[in-house]
């Protein structure tokens, strides 16, 4: 009775042991996927924040096609940024859950 119970210790201690392992594999994952996001975010940012400037700055001297297609940069530029912001709260909210 004794070898039967001291098994089903070692099994259930291993799986334990298995589920921590993945669940930690997991987290890094998500924790290297959040700072990829991250590092595009900051690009699209610093990119949308230009744009706003040179149309501010030029839109009096520049060509009505080229102002609108910048105009329009700008408006898909902070499209992206609300969606890069979205993805990486999910992923922060999936590394809360683990």
């Amino acid at each position: 009775m004794t070898e039967g119970t001291g098994l089903g210790f070692e099994v259930s201690s291993r799986l334990l042991r298995l589920v921590s392992e993945a669940s930690c594999r997991n987290s890094i994952t998500l924790r290297k996927q959040v700072a990829y996001l991250k590092v595009w975010l900051g690009i699209v940012v610093i990119t949308d924040i230009s744009l706003a400037g040179w149309l501010i700055s030029s839109s009096e001297r520049a060509a009505s096609l080229t102002f609108f297609l910048a105009l329009a940069g700008l408006v898909l530029l902070s499209a992206g940024i609300v969606v890069l912001h979205r993805r990486i709260e999910r992923r922060i909210d999936r590394m809360r859950e683990l």
